[in-house]
């Protein structure tokens, strides 16, 4: 597909890149939600990074489940094209955990602060980016 929209049908039966993040065992959201959808998913490959998703992206018709600002991202740096969802997924919500012990230190505070800032500044652009491809 290199335009349009992607049926629920062609996303099922196309090949996929799966991105594993962390240590052998543990799963990717795809990998947790797609089974209780009742559908399976063809995975083509598994990589241990982001980086290495545009060499097993392009010049293939694999696709890839991203956040939509990194897809977007790739899509501007890449041959890749970025192609919206064909159903709902749930929202995934991002966290920070640390030792309570953690709490006062004044560079731990700071670390905090910076990741707390470029996470409303993503979600800023991102908002401001969804309601401009409205328009």
């Amino acid at each position: 597909m290199r335009r349009g929209k992607l049926s629920e049908d062609d996303y099922f039966a196309a090949d996929h890149v799966n991105v594993r993040l962390g240590e052998a065992g543990s799963f990717s959201f795809e990998e947790l939600f797609f089974p209780r959808a009742g559908r399976p998913r063809k995975i083509a490959c598994t990589v241990d990074s982001y980086c290495l998703l545009p060499r097993m992206l392009c010049g293939t018709d694999r696709i890839a489940t991203l956040h939509r600002l990194l897809a977007q991202d790739l899509a501007l740096h890449y041959p890749v094209k970025f192609v919206g969802f064909p159903f709902e997924i749930p929202r995934l919500n991002e966290s920070m955990i640390w030792p309570s012990f953690r709490d006062q230190d004044p560079s731990h505070k700071f670390l905090r602060q910076v990741f707390a800032e470029c996470a409303a500044q993503i979600a800023s652009e991102g908002r401001s980016r969804a309601r401009a491809s409205r328009k």
